[in-house]
């Protein structure tokens, strides 16, 4: 009688743990004004070389922020739709042409913006949709990108 319930117990709990993981893994995409209020920069790119610790694009346009023609985010790369800031593994390759929302990362130097997860950053070809609302946007800033000033 108790291993039944002790086995009803574990297979509540299992269940209780899968749940709350699923919970705090849903994420609801803004729509494209939302994403871009919460973006800090966002930006239509290449990528061009793909290292241990960083993506690096050539930039073709830009929507919001200073981001120059040559620009390196960190490589945060998940295997699935990312919960957690960062790039979904099956976008990011050589020559991949994306669309990118991001953020600056808490307490990152330089360059250190992420997408946050939800951010709507996908592959050129799978954004019409945004790219039609966002328009022509801007070429690429010719200057390198500053720290921001302590508050």
């Amino acid at each position: 009688m108790h291993r039944g319930i002790i086995a009803d117990m574990r297979v509540t709990f299992v269940w209780l743990v899968s749940l709350q993981a699923a919970l705090c893994c849903t994420v609801v995409e803004p729509s494209v004004k939302d994403a871009v209020k919460q973006a800090e920069i966002v930006f239509r790119g290449s990528i061009t070389e793909i290292s241990e610790s960083a993506i690096t694009f050539r930039v073709d346009r830009v929507w919001k922020g200073h981001v120059p023609a040559v620009f390196s985010m960190p490589k945060l790369v998940w295997r699935s739709t990312p919960c957690m800031p960062g790039f979904y593994q099956g976008h990011v390759s050589a020559r991949a042409e994306l669309l990118v929302y991001a953020r600056r990362m808490p307490g990152a130097d330089g360059t250190g913006y992420v997408p946050s997860p939800g951010s709507r950053t996908a592959p050129v070809q799978n954004a019409s949709e945004d790219l039609k609302k966002l328009g022509t946007g801007g070429p690429p800033t010719s200057d390198v990108i500053r720290r921001p000033a302590a508050r």
